[in-house]
């Protein structure tokens, strides 16, 4: 009966450890799971911030103004080839413009002088009857005109030609070379270029400006101041008189 009780009181004191040990083990993972929750939501609400990558700068590209003002352009006339049908040693060259240089303004309708200065650059010499004729471009009523004296190799002469410039408005070219006694082209090509226009072009007058500020010529007044007589006037006595 002792062995039954002392059996008895055995086994209960085991359970009573083993559940004490699963209340221990039991607490212990409740607490190791508390833990576990905390750190995942502390994980949960922990955002990691990313840096943004840097915003690319803008290309900002430049406008251009365009102005509303029109502007004149002036073409230079492409020069024209060469070729002579006459004697070989003749030749000319161009030197200056001596009036109406390029796109001189003329009033359409109006009537100008156009002049070269030309070399004789070949070796014969020119006779007075080699004339300046035209070619090609805008004649503007332009006669084919005598040089007018003979010019020797290596001088050089004036040659001009009238002509008028066209009823409308515009740039006008016209081409122009020498010919010889025969009608024979030689020499360099030369031309004139103007632009006609409605209206004449105006002349500015320069104005007279009269300062502000007055110019005060001084004045001056020369007085001469004459001197007073010095000492005591002397007596005269009348003759027969006697002194008091």
């Amino acid at each position: 009966m002792m062995k039954i009780k002392t059996l008895a009181s055995i086994l209960i004191f085991s359970v009573f450890l083993a559940a004490c040990g699963q209340a221990k083990a039991t607490e212990t993972d409740i607490a190791s799971g508390v833990f576990t929750a905390v750190a995942q939501t502390l994980t949960a609400q922990y955002t990691p911030v990313t840096p943004s990558a840097t915003p690319a700068l803008a290309t900002v590209t430049p406008t251009e103004t365009v102005s509303n003002q029109t502007s004149t352009v002036f073409v230079t006339p492409t020069p024209m080839q060469v070729t002579s049908s006459a004697n070989s040693c003749l030749g000319s060259l161009f030197v200056s413009d001596v009036t109406i240089p390029d796109n001189t303004p003329v009033v359409v309708g109006t009537s100008f002088t156009k002049t070269w200065s030309l070399k004789n650059s070949g070796t014969c010499p020119w006779t007075s009857s080699f004339k300046l004729k035209f070619v090609s471009g805008t004649q503007m009523n332009g006669n084919t005109t005598a040089v007018g004296s003979a010019v020797a190799a290596g001088n050089n002469v004036n040659v001009s030609v009238t002509m008028t410039a066209p009823s409308t408005a515009g740039t006008y070219t016209g081409w122009w070379r020498l010919i010889n006694d025969k009608n024979e082209f030689f020499g360099t090509y030369i031309y004139v270029t103007i632009v006609a226009t409605s209206s004449p072009t105006g002349t500015v007058t320069p104005t007279t400006m009269y300062s502000a500020t007055p110019t005060i010529t001084p004045i001056y007044i020369v007085v001469t101041a004459t001197p007073a007589p010095t000492g005591t006037p002397t007596s005269t006595s009348e003759p027969g008189s006697t002194g008091g």
